[in-house]
C-alpha cells in the first residue's frame, strides 16, 4: 500500500504575475528564464524541517537586436510554497536535492494553467510551457528566512 512521502509541501501561492501584450505577433515568444531560491532550513519543533521555495518564470527577448522589436507578449510569474520533511527520513543533502528537482517540478505544474490562460485570453499566439529537466545541479539563490521574507 502506498504511503505519503516524508517530503511534503504547503499549497503553492501565486505571489506575483505580470503580463504585457505587445503589438508584434510575428516574433517568437522568447527564451524562458527560470530563477529558483530557497530559505535556509529551519527546525519545525516536531522532528522535521522546512524551507520556503520560490520559482520565477519569465520570457526574455535577449536575442532581439532592434530595440523597436518586441516579443508578442512578455510575462513573469512567481510561485512560492513551504516544503516540510522528516529529519529522520531525509538528510539535509537529500532535502536540498529534493527541493531543487522535485520542488521546482511541483511548482512548475502550477505555472502551466496560469500562463496558458492569460496568453490565450490576450489573443496572442498560444504558449505551452515545455517540460523542463531539473536534474542538473544549478545555482540556488538563498532567500531570506520565512520571518524576513
Amino acid at each position: 500500500m502506498a504511503k505519503p512521502s516524508a517530503f511534503q509541501f504547503s499549497n503553492p501561492i501565486l505571489e506575483k504575475i505580470s503580463f504585457n501584450l505587445n503589438d508584434n505577433p510575428e516574433l517568437e515568444t522568447g527564451k524562458l528564464s527560470l530563477k529558483f531560491g530557497t530559505t535556509d532550513f529551519e527546525d519545525d519543533g516536531s522532528g522535521g524541517k522546512s524551507a520556503k521555495a520560490r520559482l520565477i518564470i519569465s520570457n526574455e527577448d535577449t536575442e532581439l537586436t532592434n530595440p523597436k522589436e518586441q516579443l508578442p507578449y512578455e510575462f513573469s510569474v512567481t510561485y512560492t510554497a513551504v516544503f516540510h520533511w522528516s529529519s529522520s527520513d531525509i538528510s539535509d543533502d537529500q532535502a536540498s536535492k529534493l527541493l531543487y528537482v522535485n520542488g521546482q517540478a511541483l511548482l512548475l505544474s502550477y505555472f502551466r494553467p496560469i500562463i496558458n490562460t492569460v496568453v490565450r485570453a490576450s489573443g496572442a499566439p498560444n504558449f505551452n510551457l515545455p517540460f523542463i529537466d531539473f536534474r542538473d545541479d544549478g545555482p540556488i539563490e538563498k532567500l531570506k528566512n520565512k520571518n524576513n521574507q
